[in-house]
């Protein structure tokens, strides 16, 4: 017997596009908006500095003259050149069609994008902090790179030690915060576990654990900033590759067509060619193949990725926002087969600071503009948001990059 109603049974969508699980930001806790009431048009604001810390005070001797020494003060400036911008297209006669509102629903999910963005550029700021704590500072009081593996045994070293440079600064706000990568949040809550603390007693909101430890208001983000060092002191084969957070970047001896092509010549040659095209990558010339402006790969080097060449090291030294589980891995081999991303030194640059070190002026915050398309029953929704930031000097010693493996 033959039996089949498959061309009647029901199908049913949900009225909702599933959840997506969007990072906490945390960038409003650790940055200073006060400009913006200054900075309202115009694209920069100037602020420079006298520094005399260092200069002792000479000798009187009475019936000489007294030398007179110079003055010489350094402009920064804070200027406001960071734009970003999405659209998206609805066609009425697709929407009438659809089980729900598709504009409703996307809508919330790409203003939470940009303001993803906005948090990791802040928390990458913590590259320019004065002092560092790694494993070196733990081992030998002087830093050398190498991420500390946290545990239960060295937390409170951890803590301590940034404490301790925001001393020999002479920083002595007590408002001091600690923004942390899920790895690290998770060993002061092993540490904290079954005392006398809210920690357990509270859930996560907007990144705010909710709770002190050693005097330090607790935030985690797995958008702090992430740094890894490549070892390239042999010039690698033809195909060779450098992954970075799925961006495949090729060594070949031919520059040809494909994106993310990079020439092989000397260790150092091709090293260079390499960070280049990590800082540009959409340019397209002799020495390397640039990825499409619309392309995820390009999107992600261009927000996110810094590289440094040196050559005396024969290293390569990555910085990249906004990832704390920066995955990094190399295909290498020929002269090239000893080299390596250096695991010690694929870290998490976790932001400890006093007061608000950052500041940030937002000219037009995350914003949606409605336009219809020409010659169609349909819609642009547009957003864009318009900022800049800048850590001044003086508040580069506000902070502590404490640098702990990935």
């Amino acid at each position: 017997m033959s039996y089949n109603i498959d061309s009647v049974i029901e199908e049913y969508w949900a009225k909702v596009l599933q959840i997506e699980h969007f990072k906490f930001n945390v960038y409003k806790y650790i940055t200073d908006f006060q400009l913006e009431a200054t900075l309202r048009t115009g694209d920069k604001f100037h602020k420079s500095y006298f520094d005399a810390e260092d200069e002792e005070l000479a000798e009187y001797t009475v019936g000489s003259d007294i030398a007179v020494e110079d003055v010489t003060t350094t402009d920064e400036e804070l200027t406001v050149n960071r734009k970003y911008a999405q659209a998206r297209e609805f066609d009425k006669f697709q929407d009438v069609q659809t089980a729900m509102s598709v504009a409703d629903q996307v809508g919330p999910k790409d203003g939470q994008r940009m303001s993803n963005k906005m948090d990791y550029d802040v928390l990458a700021e913590i590259a320019n902090a004065a002092s560092i704590v790694d494993s070196g500072v733990l081992a030998t009081g002087t830093a050398d790179g190498v991420g500390i593996v946290p545990d239960t045994t060295n937390v409170v070293e951890i803590f301590s030690n940034a404490d301790r440079l925001f001393d020999e600064k002479n920083i002595s706000s007590i408002d001091r915060k600690a923004v942390l990568c899920p790895r690290l949040a998770q060993v002061v809550k092993e540490y904290l576990a079954g005392r006398d603390t809210p920690l357990g007693d509270k859930r996560v909101t907007d990144g705010n654990l909710n709770a002190r430890f050693m005097g330090y208001e607790l935030f985690v983000s797995n958008q702090v900033l992430a740094t890894a060092l490549l070892s390239l002191a042999g010039a690698p084969d033809d195909g060779n590759t450098i992954t970075i957070d799925g961006v495949v970047l090729t060594a070949v001896t031919v520059i040809g067509a494909t994106p993310g092509n990079f020439l092989i010549g000397s260790a150092d040659v091709t090293r260079a060619n390499l960070a280049a095209l990590i800082n540009a990558p959409g340019t397209t010339n002799a020495n390397q193949v640039g990825f499409g402006a619309t392309t995820s790969s390009y999107k992600k080097l261009k927000n996110r990725a810094t590289a440094v060449n040196d050559n005396t090291a024969n290293t390569l030294t990555l910085s990249y926002k906004g990832r704390s589980n920066l995955a990094v891995s190399a295909t290498l081999t020929g002269a090239a087969a000893a080299d390596a991303w250096d695991a010690t030194k694929t870290n998490c640059n976790n932001f400890f600071c006093a007061d608000k070190p950052v500041s940030m002026v937002r000219q037009i915050l995350p914003m949606v503009e409605v336009t219809p398309a020409q010659l169609r029953f349909s819609r642009y929704v547009k957003r864009g948001m318009f900022y800049g930031l800048k850590t001044w000097r003086e508040n580069t010693f506000k902070m502590v990059n404490v640098k702990t493996k990935i």
